[in-house]
């Protein structure tokens, strides 16, 4: 949902080299409103790109044209916001929702660069410095934050265009379910999300 068609992109293919996973039916079902949820949240971002305001403008839209009650759900509590000086909106995420989406799309990328899959999407924290509005951050995610920031030893994996999605990962050979991803989306939305305990890669 993230990747916008070539028909609203004036022909540019932003799918080339598109990492698939297989998944069964009643997923790719399941996680249908998700998707167009998470889509609409990652390319409204403040930082959204041009390619990011086209696929909203576009297939978003049109998706939720589709599912108005969706649309009205997430912007319920739209309200004035002033973010890096310039007047703006915000509203609350669903991070239930949101997350999910994250994980699922963490537990393709994992499946994609070690061949394993990810029964159990408990174990992954996820955290992003472009949800939040206050510059003030709880201790934990200050820790987090910091250890993404400065962590060596990165591999990066390609999923189309560039300007649409960036992935680099680290996963601890010894211990695969410990593990760290940084997502980045439409031009600078970053997620991260990691796995392990506290004294696992992530933190090191």
């Amino acid at each position: 949902m993230i990747f916008p068609e070539q028909a609203d992109a004036g022909g540019i293919d932003y799918r080339s080299n598109l990492v698939t996973v297989p998944a069964c039916r009643k997923h790719n079902e399941d996680f249908g409103a998700d998707d167009t949820y998470f889509s609409l949240v990652v390319s409204v971002q403040f930082k959204a790109n041009s390619a990011a305001q086209q696929n909203f403008g576009t297939k978003v839209l049109r998706a939720l044209q589709r599912d108005p009650g969706l649309s009205a759900q997430a912007f319920k509590n739209l309200r004035p916001a002033i973010i890096n000086g310039q007047q703006t909106g915000a509203f609350t995420v669903d991070r239930d929702r949101f997350d999910r989406c994250v994980q699922k799309i963490t537990a393709g990328m994992y499946h994609r660069v070690t061949g394993f899959r990810l029964p159990d999407w408990s174990i992954m924290t996820v955290w992003s410095p472009d949800l939040r509005v206050s510059s003030t951050l709880e201790a934990p995610h200050a820790a987090l934050e910091a250890a993404f920031a400065d962590r060596p030893g990165w591999n990066s994996v390609q999923s189309g265009h560039r300007d649409i999605y960036r992935c680099r990962y680290v996963v601890d050979g010894k211990r695969p379910r410990h593990f760290a991803f940084e997502h980045v989306f439409l031009g600078g939305f970053r997620i991260w999300v990691a796995a392990g305990p506290p004294d696992a890669l992530w933190l090191a």
